[in-house]
């Protein structure tokens, strides 16, 4: 899915990439639609792409390219700008809004749906990044119900869903298998705390102990390269999940917070089923990918229970 032209950052210097605060399919209310792009307040914000304003509204600019749509939020149109003016590459659109400091651009594929501007090809695309995602520590917990549904923001950093621990060393029944999992960008915000970004996609499976290539039995596999549907979030994030951008905001004052935990349910949108697996030692293999393609996987060790 390359973007289809030649095409520039929406703020200067325009053929730099620049910094971004917060990526796609990351927790906000709930899903983050687009990136959002550092940039002063007042500061001017120019076409990623040439094409057709298509839509204008006192914060948003829309415009539409030969194959994408590409929506720019946070931003005072130009005075001069009216539905149906042709812009080129470059072209002023507008002005970011006072205490936002960022430009949020969202990219929408008539085939696709809302995607990931980031992506290789993509018109924003960076290719210094190319950190690899981290991955935490797997836990285990038994499933009874149906996955909770903990707040995104702030309250969320403590939220407690009660659920029963399990070892991972005894998995039995259905178990929730749990991993926190980000990406860190190489390239850093210049005037606020970089929080990571989600990744763009996983696999995750149980594997033979001296083979972690060889899966037994279902793998489990999420792309993130399309926005998340709202009603399945919670079969895929799992309690822990929030992402706190207080301390971007300078009216609420320095001493807010800022934070970001992903966490991720990798034993599936049901949990991760041991009834027919044979008792004994395996591994639990995670697997990431980043929006630039760089991989990291992560085994441990687990026993089903006889």
């Amino acid at each position: 899915m390359p973007f289809p032209a030649e095409s520039a950052w929406p703020v200067a210097p325009t053929e730099t990439p620049a910094p971004v605060r917060g990526s796609f399919n990351e927790p906000r209310g709930p899903i983050h639609q687009g990136v959002d792009v550092e940039a002063l307040d007042e500061a001017p914000v120019y076409s990623i792409a040439a094409g057709i304003v298509s839509g204008l509204r006192p914060w948003k600019v829309r415009v539409k390219t030969k194959s994408t749509t590409l929506a720019y939020w946070h931003i005072a149109p130009a005075a001069s700008l009216a539905v149906g003016d042709a812009v080129e590459r470059g072209e002023l659109l507008g002005f970011v809004r006072g205490n936002y400091d960022h430009v949020h651009v969202t990219e929408q594929v008539p085939a696709c749906g809302i995607v990931d501007p980031r992506r290789p090809g993509g018109p924003l695309h960076d290719p210094l990044n190319t950190e690899p995602p981290r991955i935490g520590a797997l836990s285990a917990y038994r499933v009874r119900h149906a996955f909770a549904q903990p707040p995104l923001g702030l309250a969320g950093r403590d939220f407690d869903d009660a659920a029963e621990p399990l070892a991972l060393d005894a998995l039995d029944g259905v178990a929730d298998l749990r991993a926190e999992i980000d990406v860190m960008p190489v390239r850093r915000l210049a005037r606020s705390v970089q929080l990571p970004g989600a990744p763009a996609a996983i696999r995750a499976w149980l594997a033979a102990p001296d083979a972690p290539e060889r899966a037994v039995g279902p793998v489990f596999s999420w792309s993130g390269a399309r926005l998340i549907e709202s009603r399945r979030v919670w079969r895929l994030w799992a309690p822990g999940t929030y992402r706190s951008s207080l301390c971007y905001f300078d009216t609420r004052g320095p001493a807010e917070p800022c934070g970001f935990r992903l966490v991720f349910h990798v034993g599936g949108p049901g949990g991760f089923d041991t009834n027919g697996i044979p008792a004994g030692s395996y591994q639990y293999c995670v697997e990431a990918v980043s929006i630039n393609d760089v991989r990291a996987l992560r085994c441990t060790p687990v026993t089903i229970a006889g």
